[in-house]
């Protein structure tokens, strides 16, 4: 779920440059507010970081401070402790204070953004509006042993010894509270590794402690590669320590736990990072191993694990840093989001430069010299490292799903991420390339950053054109309609609101969960066209508790039998596991305002659920009630609802409210999206991500009104992918995004001074989000139609299968879709392999492996109910292996050559012609060729030019199969018919000498030279390499090329001028000089173009009517008409002549030509007098006038 985006940015520093007599010891952000401490050799000092995004601002500095390497902050509300770790048995505790420039003080009801963000910024740059400070609070003593290891637990600071001993002391105090000495831990070491520890003390020194709250357990790792767990007791307030495990397989270096998901992360020498789960009796069990190993790095060249650091508040993420060379991003699936090593081409470059001319940048990659620290911001937008051999600090930029903060925006069919200062907004490109230009930035008002960083929820209205977000303080709205974000207009009331969720009702309101001063949870609700205490509509206090997650679903509530409403519920879930749930009646005002009335519904303890467990997050969805219409109103609004949970272990719950029975879905899941636009018979289709079995991504169909009764799984309809993370649905698509990143690096070129790659020219890698995409519509008709198989609703699937909103908005896609469909039971099958695509569905409280090949028929009965039925089948066999068709021609009834006079008979031009290829495999060569003729006659008649060029070339290869076959039988060719000089081509090729070809050519030039289709006969031309002067002067002028004076009756003859003309206009889209209302749209043309036609046709544009202003801007297409009557012109077709010349307006031929053809002139005057002619009465007037002068 987090992004690496855009450059690898290098803190440099304003006020100074670390170097090696200064070398940066150690780097620790603040989980409050974006300050960095810096430990070197000679200082301590607090950074901030610039609104720039890469500029340090130094804000303190203590000098003659010892140098440290562990660095730990512990924050209260009003100041932070920062731990300095040394190198000797002492350790600094400093206080921080940061009190913010921007309180409820200093602040009155005219205060504005605009007055104090221009007092603020005219005295620091940073990206924070506060005031730090720093002081030495407490010097620690650690008499037992020199301090190697630090970490806290909620009340106490932890430091582990050289000597494997444990001293705590108090936060608050800096008092020395206990010392517990290492013997509970060598009492249970192996007795091989006592023997080790006996010879060499240092061996059981502490060389990495961590702490997990949930569990009371501490994670340690001693300096002989030992893991150990421990848990503690309390006793008369001293805790005692046992050990519960030991891992000694692992050669273990550093450990950490992740609280969010139950996993402990183990860095070993080799390099790779072990993922543990943590079960109820202790029980560690490895879930995933990170490794670069399948990239092709082995632990010589990147050395052990040197830091490892999860993402502070999500935990999605892990950053990995090597001791030798470079760091590495990884999701706790596995999934490599992103590092600074080299991929595979970029290593195959490497490995070449040696051997030529070609060197590498040194900074083509960063961290070459491994990596000292590593860590993340409080909200995952900055990531921290400083390497080892130098002063570099790197910052990576991330940004993030707004499901990692806010997870009922899994049910959004818009997919946003967010960085530090700006939203990145989704959108599928025209084509089938996609590119940066699909992530639409939104950025945020810096006047709003610089108060509320950093910015944490966002939720987007079920319509998408609202989003609102929110930081430390009030929220902003951007309407997406106007490019516009609307932001509270006093200081003083945004500084009330502390948010801890957002989410949309009904697209117009906004709730909003707040604390007040007394620490209560109250909901606001806000329309979303103003932001102001006088247009609160509703505010409640909810609980004394702080609400973890709110969603909201509209339900429909049937009062009576014919009169129903939609009534909004709205669910908080607090961290006393107490469920509340709310509905909001709204009603819109005629004076267009909103008045919304808050009803306490019920609240649920779900501790009997959840197991004193928090869980990761918490859906609801909206499901059809069956209970009786006169139950009471709440009893059916708890009916028509569930809530979805995902569990800290992985496991996907429902909470059936109104019976208050929770149901298990899913299993092991790290991710889950709702798609409830694809709901079908009140069914919910969800996707769920499943990393740790490197499973992929699956797809669940369940029935909501009766849970337990109806499951399908799609399982692996999205396979796993080590190099791209699974980030949501675009629904309207019918497709699945993933993104991976790739790298652009410099390249310099000593000898030639270019670049090969030029996109970074500073330099640096550049990390660019790629999308990738996945079909999954065949997934879902599948799945569903084996249900439907089941139980005869073949007819609802495919009503519903027609009103998908892909087959609307990417129909081709859907198209695609239908294929896949069709493959996987025909080819794919059942298999026994756990990671290929497979359908589930229970029956009986047991799931069952469906047969995917038994179902090929009822995918046939299913796929004849769309008019691309043939296109689906042709295009899988094209797809398919050859000893596949038969099975399939057996299952429609049909032949190949049935299936090919269909498509011939229907027009289906394209399914025609790819079916060629079929036949090719077969039948004969000659039937095959008869086939081709048949198909190119089509495709000209559909003017269809490019297709119809590979026809002709296909039957090129065709006929050389052909004589091939005949040389090797030993028999002559010479009598073959392929002595055509190929008067209509241009080029002297033997297949341009077919004669059927040239046939069938010369009849579709014929047809659109008698329908005056002139712009097609251009196309046909230049898509098929022919010559128009050739042909017309191999005899066509004698036959179409004397039209139109071929007609026998005067009448017919007058009309077909005109038809003939009105075509012309038509093939190239140029509008008729007939008088229009007033002369409105001659007098415009006119007035905008007649000065600047004057300049280029003085002599006649006293003649042109609208046909020639319009034409005369497009200079392509009076090349082409001009091109065109010179081939008319050379090859005598002056009735085609004149019309041109008409058109283009060249009065001089057109005299000349009826003087010298004097049977034209009747005809072209009453040409000129028809009711779509009348602008030409100026010409006519002065053509009839050089005739009669004659």
């Amino acid at each position: 779920m987090y992004f690496p985006v855009g450059w690898i940015n290098t803190f440099q520093c304003l006020d100074k440059e670390f170097n090696d007599d200064d070398e940066i010891k150690g780097v620790a952000f603040n989980q409050h507010l974006p300050i960095v401490a810096i430990s070197t050799k000679r200082s301590l000092s607090l950074w901030t970081i610039q609104q720039d995004g890469f500029h340090l601002e130094q804000r303190i500095e203590l000098k003659t401070i010892p140098h440290g390497t562990d660095m730990l902050w512990k924050v209260f509300p009003d100041y932070s402790l920062l731990l300095l770790g040394l190198e000797t048995s002492k350790l600094l505790l400093f206080k921080v204070y940061y009190n913010s420039n921007i309180n409820s003080s200093n602040l009155n009801e005219t205060s504005s953004y605009e007055k104090e963000y221009r007092k603020l910024r005219c005295s620091t740059s940073s990206s924070i509006s506060c005031r730090i400070r720093m002081e030495l609070f407490q010097t620690l003593d650690c008499e037992y042993g020199n301090v190697m290891s630090i970490c806290s637990d909620r009340q106490h600071l932890i430091v582990g010894t050289t000597l494997g001993s444990l001293i705590l002391f108090s936060w608050r105090s800096g008092e020395f509270i206990q010392f517990i000495s290492s013997d509970f831990i060598y009492s249970s070491l192996p007795e091989d590794y006592k023997k080790k520890i006996d010879n060499n003390d240092n061996e059981m020194g502490i060389v990495s402690l961590h702490y997990d709250f949930h569990r009371n357990i501490y994670a340690m790792v001693l300096k002989c590669g030992l893991l150990l767990f421990v848990t503690e007791e309390i006793t008369l307030n001293l805790k005692n320590l046992k050990v519960i495990k030991i891992i000694d397989h692992l050669n273990s270096v550093c450990v950490q736990f992740n609280r969010r998901y139950n996993l402990v992360a183990v860095g070993c020498k080799n390099g790779d990072v072990v993922l543990l789960e943590i079960s109820k009796d202790y029980q560690f069990n490895e879930r995933s191993r990170l490794s670069m190993s399948y990239r092709g790095f082995t632990e010589n060249e990147i050395g052990q694990v040197s830091s490892l650091c999860f993402s502070s508040h999500d935990g999605y993420a892990i950053a990995v840093g090597y001791s030798k060379r470079g760091f590495a991003i990884f999701h706790i699936s596995g999934v490599c989001i992103m590092t600074t090593l080299p991929n595979v081409l970029e290593r195959m470059i490497s490995s070449n430069t040696s051997n030529s001319n070609i060197t590498l940048s040194k900074k083509m990659e960063t961290f070459e010299s491994g990596v000292r620290t590593i860590g993340w911001d409080s909200e995952g937008y900055h990531l921290l490292a400083a390497s080892n051999d130098n002063s570099t600090l790197l910052d990576i930029s991330f940004c993030k799903s707004v499901m990692c903060r806010t997870p009922s925006q899994s049910k959004s069919p818009y997919l946003l991420l967010q960085s530090a200062d700006k939203l990145l907004r989704f959108h599928m490109s025209s084509g089938a390339n996609f590119v940066n230009a699909d992530w639409e930035p939104l950025q945020i008002p810096v006047s709003y950053l610089t108060f509320n960083y950093p910015m944490k929820y966002v939720a987007v209205s079920g319509d998408g054109n609202h989003i609102a977000l929110a930081g430390r303080r009030g929220c902003i709205l951007y309407n997406s309609m106007i490019k516009k974000w609307r932001m509270f207009g006093s200081l003083t009331q945004e500084y009330k609101i502390k948010c801890y969720g957002i989410t949309w009702i009904d697209n117009v309101v906004l709730a909003l969960v707040s604390r007040n001063e007394k620490n209560e949870s109250e909901l606001l609700l806000f329309p979303r066209y103003h932001l102001d205490e006088s247009s609160l509509i509703c505010k409640d206090i909810i609980t004394d508790r702080k609400i973890l997650f709110i969603d909201t679903t509209s339900v429909l509530l049937r009062i009576t039998k014919d009169e129903t409403k939609i009534v909004p519920l709205i669910f908080l879930y607090d961290e006393s596991m107490k469920l509340h749930i709310y509905s909001c009646s709204i009603e819109y005002l005629i004076t267009k305002q909103i008045k919304a009335l808050l009803t306490k519904i019920d609240t649920i303890d779900m501790s009997e659920f959840h197991k004193d467990v928090l869980p990761r997050s918490m859906t609801s969805v909206y499901c059809k009630s069956n209970v009786n219409i006169n139950s009471t109103e709440n009893y059916k609004l708890l009916s028509s609802v569930r809530v979805m949970f995902l569990r800290a272990n992985g496991d996907l719950t429902v909470l059936q409210i109104n019976t208050n029975k929770e149901y298990l879905l899913e299993t092991g899941v790290d991710t889950f999206w709702i798609d409830n636009e694809l709901s079908y018979n009140d069914n919910i289709v969800y996707f769920t991500y499943n990393g740790k079995h490197k499973r992929g991504t699956d797809m669940s169909i369940v029935y909501l009104t009766k849970l337990h009764t109806s499951h399908i799984r799609i399982k692996n309809i999205i396979p796993f992918d080590l190099d791209a993370i699974p980030l949501g649905t675009l629904k309207e698509n019918g497709v699945f995004l993933h993104i991976l990143e790739t790298i652009r690096h410099r390249i310099d070129n000593n000898n030639e001074n270019h670049h090969l790659f030029i996109e970074n020219p500073l330099g640096f890698p550049y990390y660019e989000m790629q999308p990738k995409m996945y079909p999954y519509i065949h997934g879902l008709l599948l799945g569903l139609l084996f249900q439907c198989k089941i139980n005869n609703e073949i007819s609802e699937l495919i009503h519903f299968a027609k009103h998908l909103p892909i087959l609307k908005y990417s129909p081709l896609t859907f198209l695609a879709n239908l294929e896949w469909m069709l493959h996987y039971v025909l080819v794919v099958g059942s298999s026994s392999n756990d990671h290929s695509f497979s359908i589930e569905i229970l029956n009986n409280n047991e799931f069952i492996k469906i047969d995917l090949q038994n179902g090929l028929l009822s995918v046939i009965q299913f796929l004849r109910n769309f008019d691309q039925f043939y296109e689906i089948i042709i295009n899988c066999l094209r797809k398919t292996d050859i000893i596949h068709w038969d099975k399939l021609f057996t299952s429609i009834g049909e032949s190949s050559t049935q299936v090919f006079n269909h498509c011939i008979n229907n027009n289906l031009i394209y399914p025609a012609a790819n079916m060629l290829r079929i036949l090719q495999h077969t039948e004969g060569i000659d039937q095959v060729l008869n086939y081709s003729y048949e198909v190119l006659k089509l495709a000209l008649k559909l003017f269809q030019f490019e297709l119809s060029n590979d026809i002709i070339r296909f039957i090129k290869m065709l006929e050389e199969e052909k004589i091939a076959e005949l040389k090797e039988n030993g028999l002559d060719n010479n009598n073959t018919d392929n002595n055509n000089n190929g008067y209509l081509i241009n080029n002297d090729d033997d297949w341009f000498g077919n004669v059927m070809i040239q046939n069938i050519l010369s009849i579709q030039c014929r047809e659109l030279m008698i329908h005056g289709d002139l712009f097609a006969l251009l196309q046909l031309e230049r898509n098929l390499n022919i010559s128009i002067n050739k042909w017309l002067n191999a005899g066509e002028k004698d036959k179409s090329g004397k039209l139109p004076l071929m007609k026998v009756d005067e009448e017919d003859t007058n009309n077909y001028w005109e038809d003939l003309f009105d075509n012309l206009h038509k093939s190239f889209n140029l509008p008729r000089a007939c008088t229009l209302p007033e002369g409105k749209i001659q007098k415009d043309l006119s007035l905008q173009r007649t000065n600047h036609l004057r300049k280029n046709f003085e002599s006649i544009v006293s003649y042109f009517t609208t046909t020639q202003f319009t034409l005369y801007l497009i200079n392509d297409l009076v090349s082409d008409l001009k091109y065109l009557h010179n081939c008319f012109h050379m090859n005598h077709c002056y009735g085609f002549t004149l019309l041109l010349s008409t058109i283009l307006c060249d009065v001089d031929y057109i005299v000349n030509i009826l003087k010298e053809n004097k049977e034209y002139q009747s005809f072209y005057l009453k040409l000129l007098l028809h009711p779509n002619n009348k602008e030409y009465i100026i010409l006519r007037q002065y053509i009839q006038q050089q005739i009669s002068d004659n």
